[in-house]
């Protein structure tokens, strides 16, 4: 099957919510998608990590 995006390459430099879930669409359609990050990597994932272990008390 082919998909709609699949000749496009994107470079993902957003962080937080708005960029990475928009990159994420894209690739569903087939585009290859490059994710950069600042070297302590992105910092919604730390967030969620300290959100999660809030909730289940780690």
């Amino acid at each position: 099957m082919q998909h709609l995006l699949e000749d496009i390459t994107v470079i993902d430099a957003a962080t937080y919510l708005a960029g990475p879930g928009a990159a994420t669409i894209l690739a569903d359609f087939g585009a290859n998608v490059i994710k950069i990050e600042p070297p302590g990597g992105d910092g919604y994932r730390s967030l969620v990590g300290a959100i999660l272990c809030r909730i289940t008390g780690c």
